[in-house]
């Protein structure tokens, strides 16, 4: 009988990423009520559900000894994998700490890894692990004790790139850009056009304040997509293709 025990104590203890990793892995394979009950102990679950997802679907587990507002310490994250015959752990990590915010549409979860075995789309964890999931406002990820702490960001540092979170419409001045295909032409139109264009290209926006650009701008932009100018009628179908 494998002891699956020994082999989660010797992925806390072991000394190099990659011995943890060997030892970790073997839990990959785990029977999945052994590995609940390992993750499980003398820690809570975060995640709303703990259910396991529909068949063809994927889902990520929480479980944490201790948190305070965002923040988790002493973390499990399973990420598990349901297809049509069985459940598979795709990756398994042992974190020290799980930090959470909220950007548009989206979490921003990062996490301090002492103990990583698997991977995601061939993408392995080591020592830190930064990514974006998708939330439904309706059904949040999270149980509503630690969802209601997490913050949301005004700007993000994601993967090398300062980024813009756009909660409202206000600050993106909708009026100004609304009225400059009508005041401007040449040259200094094309760089109006150019400087929207960058603003939204690095931007995190919220569906209600797209479907406000799309109201307010989107019939100024498809005049201009006929301009007989090439430079104008490029960047104008380019901001239409970044906000539909």
């Amino acid at each position: 009988m494998i002891n699956w025990t020994m082999h989660w104590q010797q992925a806390q203890v072991l000394k190099t990423p990659a011995d943890r990793r060997l030892a970790l892995g073997k839990l990959l394979h785990a029977p999945w009520r052994t590995l609940l009950r390992i993750a499980r102990e003398n820690r809570t679950l975060l995640s709303r559900s703990a259910r396991l997802p529909p068949r063809d679907h994927s889902k990520r587990f929480f479980f944490a000894g201790h948190w305070r507002k965002n923040v988790m310490t002493d973390v499990v994250d399973i990420y598990v994998t349901r297809s049509r015959n069985r459940l598979i752990v795709e990756q398994l990590l042992i974190c020290n700490e799980v930090r959470v915010s909220l950007v548009p549409e989206s979490y921003l979860i990062r996490e301090q890894v002492s103990a990583a075995a698997g991977g995601i789309g061939g993408s392995r964890v080591v020592n830190v692990d930064e990514f974006l999931s998708g939330r439904d406002e309706g059904a949040p990820d999270f149980v509503a004790d630690f969802e209601r702490y997490l913050p949301r960001l005004s700007e993000l540092k994601y993967r090398g790139c300062s980024v813009k979170c756009y909660w409202t419409s206000k600050s993106l001045r909708l009026r100004h850009w609304k009225q400059q295909p009508q005041v401007l032409s040449g040259d200094p139109l094309l760089q109006a056009l150019a400087e929207l264009w960058h603003l939204l290209a690095f931007a995190r926006l919220t569906d209600d304040v797209t479907h406000e650009i799309q109201e307010t701008l989107f019939p100024e932009w498809d005049k201009l997509s006929a301009s007989s100018s090439e430079h104008v009628s490029l960047l104008s179908q380019r901001l239409i293709n970044q906000c539909r």
